[in-house]
């Protein structure tokens, strides 16, 4: 929801030479490569490269340098018995309109590796690391690429596959590189406690992530709860508190209330079975406009969702899927907004993904100036956060009876003003970016950080 900051290439400090290894490409706009695009602005764009797994092209402003490496090279290597051929990313093709898009055109090949390997099966994912082997995915096209720039620091963001950590460390080991490990998500939880291939993908990926936390110099934890439980579980030191951060900007409450009922705008992934809880968001506000309580809500996604959820996401005139915004249309969007919405699955299973995330839009919602909406279980961090300290008006029921008794104090302009400002406050203690670029900065040139 913001745009990235201006570089500042301070001339008095030292940049190591820094290697991002992660799924998704760097990004403006896309929450994974946002993140990252956000943290490491500032650093020199001579002194970055970035080795991912997936299907896409950056959409960025602060690195040229990239290697892709992706499942169906991987699995065209192992059905043809040779090694995998990654892409050296041709940076003419970077910073371009049609850049994001490009690389989503799959060919059959390509479609049938994406449709075995995105499903998160058991099996699948057992299969999928198998495959990812160093004899496969340690390509001499990948070395080469690797020995050129000879990163001396990998910044690695934690991923749900072990082939991912074996190929960090052994980045590390060749170069002799310091390993630092951004954890955004929790993936210690065995998915489907019917099933042995989880159990055993379990075992396989508590293998190298507990490696990695050993061999990294610094992680960054995305909530307090996960570094308490990965510190007294895997007994391991050198884990900071790195909450999803933004740059910090003036506040901003000038919401228009000139018009007929509430603008209400969800700007987020569906994915994980959210869009549930958005529909029976949708539901509510359409029994609450009979009532007299008019609100409109808007959803958009950053990638295109299946027909049958755009449908499930349209409710009358109270809830509509609108499809896609640019960084510009979307702060542009935020401005004409009343209420922001955040919301989670209420199911079992999702619930143990998210129990200790915190969504890249939340601290962006805070800083916002306007009221956030949140819907979503107790027990899981984001809910709990905004729960605590009062920085939105959350909901933790399911029915839709509830949801409509509880939405109520959004309809109270002073209610969302005072909201607002809360959150805004939290922000600036928890969420202010410029501190965590420090902290790394600092860990990768072994200065002391003062953020644990």
């Amino acid at each position: 929801m913001s745009t990235p900051p201006m570089r500042n290439q301070s001339q008095d400090r030292e940049y190591p030479r820094l290697l991002i290894i992660s799924h998704n490409a760097l990004s403006d706009t896309k929450s994974n490569g946002k993140i990252l695009t956000s943290l490491l602005c500032k650093w020199p764009e001579n002194n970055i490269a970035q080795l991912y797994f997936w299907n896409e092209l950056p959409s960025q402003t602060i690195c040229s340098r990239f290697f892709r490496l992706r499942d169906h090279d991987i699995l065209r290597a192992n059905l043809t018995g040779t090694p995998a051929k990654g892409t050296e990313i041709d940076p003419s093709l970077l910073n371009t309109e049609l850049s994001p898009n490009a690389a989503e055109r799959r060919s059959v090949f390509s479609s049938i590796a994406y449709w075995l390997f995105n499903r998160r099966m058991a099996l699948a994912e057992l299969i999928r690391d198998i495959m990812w082997r160093a004899s496969k995915s340690i390509t001499p096209q990948l070395i080469q690429w690797l020995d050129e720039f000879s990163p001396e620091v990998v910044l690695f963001q934690g991923s749900h596959m072990p082939f991912a950590y074996k190929m960090s460390l052994w980045v590390c080991e060749r170069y002799n590189a310091q390993l630092q490990i951004i954890l955004s998500d929790d993936y210690t939880f065995v998915r489907n406690k019917l099933s042995p291939f989880a159990w055993l993908n379990n075992a396989r990926y508590i293998k190298w992530f507990t490696k990695g936390l050993m061999k990294s110099s610094a992680s960054y934890a995305v909530v307090p709860a996960m570094k308490a439980e990965y510190e007294k579980k895997y007994k391991c030191g050198n884990i900071y508190v790195a909450s999803n951060c933004l740059e910090i900007r003036p506040f901003d409450d000038g919401e228009d209330i000139s018009s007929v009922g509430l603008k209400m705008l969800y700007a987020g992934n569906v994915g994980l079975n959210r869009w549930r809880t958005l529909r029976k968001l949708g539901l509510c506000l359409a029994e609450l406009a009979k009532e007299g309580h008019v609100a409109t809500l808007d959803i958009y996604t950053p990638s295109p969702i299946p027909e049958s959820i755009q449908q499930a996401l349209t409710c009358g005139n109270s809830m509509s899927y609108k499809g896609s915004l640019s960084t510009e249309e979307l702060l542009e969007t935020i401005q004409q907004s009343n209420v922001l919405v955040h919301v989670e699955s209420f199911d079992r299973k999702n619930m143990l993904v998210t129990r200790m995330s915190l969504s890249t839009k939340i601290p962006e919602s805070m800083m916002a100036g306007r009221c956030l909406l949140a819907i979503g279980p107790s027990g899981i961090s984001s809910i709990e956060y905004l729960k605590q300290h009062q920085a939105a008006v959350v909901i933790c029921k399911q029915n839709i009876e509830e949801i409509k008794k509880q939405v109520m104090p959004i309809f109270n302009i002073e209610h969302r003003r005072k909201t607002a400002k809360t959150a805004y406050e939290l922000a600036i203690k928890n969420h202010d970016v410029e501190k965590i670029r420090e902290l790394i900065w600092q860990n990768a040139t072994n200065q002391t950080g003062d953020l644990k």
